[in-house]
């Protein structure tokens, strides 16, 4: 997968070259995590690809060009796997996220959100301590990865979205459900 792309900064496994170029994941205080560390050789298929954000950038650039796949592959980039919209986690809770994408689903790897003419396809996750995000716009090709390490990196991405892109409507989503779940947390 990383080499065709030229992806050199990339790995799914922890291996040596990382211990200088992994940064430590933090708590929201900015204090690293005093148990935080790469163990070579370990991996998760599920989770933790190290990368660069020139090599994410890469690969999202990959994915909009057609990544050298079939037509019948890249159609699975935004081919319904789960509909949102009703999910309990990610919906639109009957109206009150507005506006709600159509589509708004998981496909292989990716929410889709559609807003009219225009499909987005986003990917992120996050664990203790770091947060990783990006998304491309399939009508422009433009998009953006952010990697947070810290504890709030989740939280500032959709924030940093939006002050780059005024645009982009899928951050609608993001602030919803971090609004959702905080307001539930404190109350």
């Amino acid at each position: 997968v990383y080499d065709p792309i030229g992806m050199d900064g990339a790995s799914s496994v922890q291996e040596a070259w990382m211990a200088d170029r992994v940064a430590q994941p933090t708590a929201a205080e900015g204090e690293p995590f005093p148990d935080f560390a790469l163990d070579e050789g370990y991996w998760n298929p599920a989770d933790d690809l190290y990368v660069t954000v020139e090599d994410y950038a890469a690969f999202l650039s990959d994915v909009w060009q057609g990544g050298g796949v079939s037509p019948e592959v890249r159609q699975l980039r935004t081919q319904v796997q789960t509909p949102l919209r009703e999910d309990s986690i990610w919906g639109c809770d009957g109206g009150a996220m507005d506006p709600c994408p159509e589509p708004y689903e998981h496909s292989i790897g990716w929410i889709v959100f559609g807003y009219g003419d225009s499909l987005n396809l986003q990917h992120g996750g996050n664990d203790r301590g770091e947060a990783a995000n990006g998304y491309i716009h399939l009508d422009s090709g433009n998009g953006l990865v952010v990697l947070g390490n810290g504890a709030n990196g989740l939280l500032a991405w959709p924030e940093i979205v939006d002050a780059i892109d005024e645009e982009q409507r899928f951050t609608t989503t993001f602030h919803y459900i971090i609004d959702k779940f905080l307001t539930q947390d404190s109350g």
